[in-house]
Parts: C-alpha cells; sequence; structure tokens
C-alpha cells in the first residue's frame, strides 16, 4: 500500500538550486534593464523630481493602508522614499 517515494540526490538537488540561481539572475538583469529604461523616460521628460513626489505620496498612501490592515501602529513597512 505504501508508495516508495524516491529522494533526490545530492546532485539533482544541486542542479535545480543552481538552475533556479540562473533564472534569479536572468530576471534580476532584466528587471535592472527596465528601470534604467524607465529612469531615462523619466529623465528625458524633465520631470523626474515631480515623478518622485508623486511615487513618494503614493507610497505613503500604501504604507497607511498596510498598517491599518495589519494593526501595526509604526505607519512603515521599511521601504524608502523615491527620487532623493
Amino acid at each position: 500500500m505504501s508508495k516508495s517515494t524516491k529522494k533526490p540526490t545530492m546532485m539533482e538537488v544541486k542542479t535545480v538550486i543552481n538552475n533556479m540561481l540562473v533564472e534569479i539572475s536572468r530576471l534580476t538583469n532584466h528587471v535592472n534593464g527596465l528601470d534604467a529604461a524607465f529612469s531615462g523616460y523619466v529623465e528625458y521628460n524633465k520631470n523626474a523630481k515631480e515623478f518622485g513626489e508623486f511615487m513618494n505620496k503614493k507610497m505613503e498612501a500604501l504604507n497607511e493602508s498596510r498598517s491599518k490592515e495589519s494593526g501595526d501602529s509604526s505607519g512603515t513597512t521599511g521601504t524608502g522614499e523615491v527620487g532623493k
């Protein structure tokens, strides 16, 4: 009645972890490229300061809603300000 499950070998675990690290690195590079492109676009439009102020207001509102949901009275989630 009992199914015997084969445990993965150490080499199989190592291969899976290595594949995950490669994928995470690829995604990190992709996000960095998007960040650079978006930052360049905001700078190109010459509204980086206004955009930074807008994002700070959005982050403050998000932090407030998160603290209300969690019952946290500190009002912070550890996120920094944008555009500094």
